[in-house]
């Protein structure tokens, strides 16, 4: 692996990484499931007029992405909705020790 793709690497985990910090500021204003169309509408667009179009059916792909992004980053955006508007529902449950110390 030479140097330059150890730095694209750092790249892409930087901007990953930011990207939580990003729904979370756009969560305040934002519900979460239009902040999931919204993420993926603006990494769709350009890829329309810059992919050629893949040789699979279109209902295929169709529910490829529904469940394999579409759900999971849904489910992910609503986990930071409720971290960050409900904290008492993301707390960790404390273990119950049976005999006290």
């Amino acid at each position: 692996m030479r140097v330059f793709h150890l730095i694209l690497l750092v790249a892409l985990m930087a901007v990953w990484g930011f990207s939580f910090v990003v729904m979370s500021v756009a969560l305040r204003t934002l519900p979460p499931l239009a902040l999931c169309v919204l993420r993926f509408f603006l990494a769709a667009f350009p890829s329309v007029f810059l992919l050629r179009r893949p040789c699979v059916l279109f209902w295929l792909a169709a529910v490829y992405g529904l469940f394999t992004f579409a759900i999971h980053y849904a489910l992910v955006v609503t986990g930071l909705v409720i971290k960050l508007f409900e904290p008492r529902l993301a707390q960790k449950k404390q273990p119950v020790s049976a005999a006290p110390p």
